[in-house]
């Protein structure tokens, strides 16, 4: 439920009776609590300064008074804070990541698995934001055993996650495991979840019917998966030499991971489209679609979710060579300069 601002200000200025309450009794980790709740409504009135301060004070109160649980959730908190109000400032970002570490080894200390699971996949997506992938993947791996087994939906987020990141370290037998693994808790928890993991698995391990799948998600009214479809089928065209056909699903695969969003349909879209265009020897249309793809992810999803993108044009100058790779640029900028851009 989304709340109003004068609901907001209501809560706030229940936090600061009760912030006031606490003080008067000299209730230490009271204040805390209360400057910690002050700092959340603060956040939601955008207020992010307040909240800072609010948070900083609270921490440095349970640091004094040596209120380690306060002190793990309080950096949690500046952590998130840094990430949301300024996501794209590299202090911001150290700020998180001191914030966030702390916090893991109070966590793991304290043996608070619940906290350490939040901070593992949080510091998992920081690194991945920062272009640190294999860093990332050694957060998610140690999040892993923490998560509920009863908790089925969670445990199929982040295996999907260690299944992109392993993919994009070309890992491709520990992204088919972590993709399984995925798929095995999404199908614990319901039939639409577990339908969608079975066509994301496709992408690491393309077996059964497509058709089926279809079919599937048409009976059970999941229109969201349409983006996959898509990239199934371009998946299986492309894998028969059908490059046209190929590239024409990849497009729409893309149109709709851009409109759910969903970062990592997008990206592995887009690479498969450069790999149709490469196979069909237009080098110039393979640089267009992953530069564009580049700006529009980073644009989109943060700083950093490009990285497979990158490591993808790395692997041109590799695989073409130098001069090669200089000759396709030049042409690219030629075409660019005949075709640019709308507005």
């Amino acid at each position: 439920m989304q709340l109003d601002e004068a609901s907001l200000r209501q809560h706030l200025s229940a936090a600061d009776q009760a912030l006031a309450e606490a003080l008067a009794a000299s209730n230490h980790e009271g204040a805390a609590r209360a400057r910690g709740r002050r700092a959340a409504v603060l956040t939601l009135l955008d207020r992010d300064d307040d909240a800072r301060g609010a948070l900083t004070e609270a921490l440095a109160e349970a640091q004094q008074h040596g209120l380690a649980e306060q002190e793990r959730e309080l950096r949690f908190m500046l952590g998130a804070l840094a990430t949301i109000a300024a996501p794209q400032e590299p202090a911001a970002r150290t700020s998180a990541f001191a914030h966030w570490r702390q916090a893991l080894k109070l966590a793991q200390a304290s043996g608070d698995d619940a906290l350490a699971l939040r901070l593992h996949v949080q510091l998992a997506q920081l690194e991945a934001r920062n272009g640190r992938p294999r860093d990332a993947l050694k957060h998610l791996n140690a999040a892993a055993p923490l998560c509920p087994a009863d908790d089925a939906e969670r445990r199929y987020q982040l295996h999907r996650q260690r299944a992109a990141l392993l993919a994009t370290q070309g890992q491709g037998a520990a992204a088919r495991e972590a993709s399984a693994q995925a798929l095995a808790a999404a199908e614990a928890h319901s039939p639409v979840l577990g339908l969608r993991a079975r066509i994301e698995h496709r992408l690491f391990d393309p077996e059964g019917d497509l058709l089926a799948l279809a079919a599937e998600a048409e009976a059970l009214g999941a229109t969201d998966l349409h983006g996959q479809a898509h990239m199934l089928q371009a998946q299986e065209a492309f894998a028969a030499g059908r490059f046209e056909e190929a590239a024409a699903s990849a497009q729409l695969a893309r149109r709709d991971a851009l409109e759910v969003p969903d970062p990592i349909l997008y990206t592995v879209a887009c690479i498969l489209i450069a790999g149709c265009r490469e196979r069909q020897g237009d080098r110039v249309g393979v640089l267009a679609i992953l530069l564009t793809a580049l700006q529009s992810i980073e644009k989109r999803f943060g700083a950093g979710s490009g990285q497979p993108i990158v490591a993808v044009l790395d692997g041109l100058t590799q695989r073409w060579g130098p001069d090669e790779m200089t000759r396709a640029r030049q042409a690219y900028r030629a075409w660019i300069a005949r075709n640019p851009p709308p507005g």
